[in-house]
């Protein structure tokens, strides 16, 4: 209730006994005192409803503050040795008096995601801490603090090092936070296919961490026989590389191949010094079609050039009348068309197969204007003579 209601409830009081006082003050009977003080009651009632005070109740509730506890449930713990220390620091959190008086503690595991657990088994298989990290954001808007206890190896999900809360965040690192020298595989990218014959590309990167200069041997081995090898050079500043080499597909089938580099004097993780990868080499042909109803040594030198790849055959046929089937080739290219080519043209053009038109001096432009929708030409019927 405000001031000022106050202060209007007891000028309403001393009006209500005012106005009863001068009815009764003259009358000496004891029944006018009780009717003097009822007419001031009434008065004063009337006047406290047209006041109209608000009463406000206020209640204090004394809430502890949330202290929220995330344990990393991963196998790197288990991997690390760590989970007697684990659980060394979880039983001194639920036997110390003073926080279980000060706090409210919630434990929580997390790997992929969080989840309610007062017992942890360290046997998931992935780590996400951002994750979890906005997942406690969204559940638990109080304020209060966060013990995290991890290694701090996260498999998947964006870095954790952006993540930003108005509440603090104490971290109990697990495990060796040394840091040593490595030198790893970062990503290997190849085709998953080639072509028998042929030579593929192979792109591979290197990572180095490190102060030091040094100088390792790259290589690639199918088998027991090594099949490329290069010496690359890091160095603090220099310390990425990038090796791009071609491999030779001899032979049909699927090939399996392990690529490495060289550890360091003093690794410790060599696990990543070394990826595998695999490529089918494929025996297919792709077969080409020459038509053409004139003999020129253009036909020769073409089909030359194009079986220059081993995996194109050319064939050339000059009979436009023989049943051809061309679901049987991949390309027919249609040298200097004339009206003769009409029928091979138009079933081309409706079966949709892939069709290279080659003109020259001996192509019959109107039929070709008028048979296909692909280009046009201006012509004259003339030819220039040098």
């Amino acid at each position: 209730m405000t001031t000022s209601s106050l202060i209007y409830i007891l000028i309403a009081a001393i009006i209500a006994f005012m106005v009863a006082f001068f009815q009764y003050y003259k009358k000496k009977k004891e029944t006018n005192y009780i009717l003097l003080g009822i007419r001031a009651l009434s008065v004063f009632a009337i006047l406290l409803l047209l006041i109209n005070p608000k009463v406000k109740k206020t209640e204090l509730t004394n809430i502890k503050p949330v202290l929220n506890v995330l344990v990393d449930n991963s196998q790197s713990i288990r991997f690390s040795n760590e989970v007697n220390s684990v659980n060394d620091i979880l039983n001194t959190l639920k036997s110390d008096n003073s926080l279980q008086d000060n706090f409210d503690i919630n434990f929580y595991a997390f790997s992929d995601d969080l989840s309610v657990k007062d017992s942890f088994d360290f046997n998931d298989s992935q780590t996400n801490i951002l994750k979890s990290l906005s997942s406690l954001k969204k559940i638990n808007k109080e304020n209060g603090a966060t013990i995290l206890l991890t290694d701090g190896n996260q498999t998947y999900g964006t870095n954790y090092e952006f993540f930003t809360d108005k509440n603090p965040i104490y971290p109990i690192v697990l495990g060796d936070t040394t840091h040593y020298n490595d030198i790893r595989i970062l990503q290997v990218n190849v085709n998953s296919y080639a072509n028998l014959n042929n030579k593929f590309p192979v792109e591979v990167f290197i990572q180095y961490e490190g102060n030091e200069s040094v100088s390792k041997v790259f290589s690639v081995r199918e088998n027991t026989t090594t099949v490329y090898q290069e010496k690359l050079n890091f160095s603090k500043n220099d310390n990425t590389k990038r090796v791009e080499f071609y491999l030779n597909a001899n032979s049909v089938g699927i090939h399996h191949y392990y690529c490495s580099i060289e550890r360091l004097s003093n690794e410790k993780n060599t696990f990543n010094n070394q990826k595998h990868f695999t490529v089918e080499v494929i025996d297919e042909q792709a077969k080409i079609l020459i038509l053409s109803d004139v003999i020129h040594p253009d036909l020769g030198m073409l089909k030359r050039s194009i079986e220059t790849n081993k995996q194109r055959k050319v064939y050339v046929e000059n009979n436009l009348n023989k049943n051809i089937q061309l679901n049987d080739y991949q390309l027919v290219i249609l040298y200097q068309p004339t009206n003769k080519f009409k029928e091979i043209l138009a079933k081309l053009i409706t079966e949709k197969h892939n069709f290279l038109l080659i003109t020259g001096t001996s192509t019959d432009w109107q039929f070709l204007n008028s048979s296909q929708p692909y280009l046009k030409k201006n012509y004259i019927n003339r030819t220039e003579e040098y």
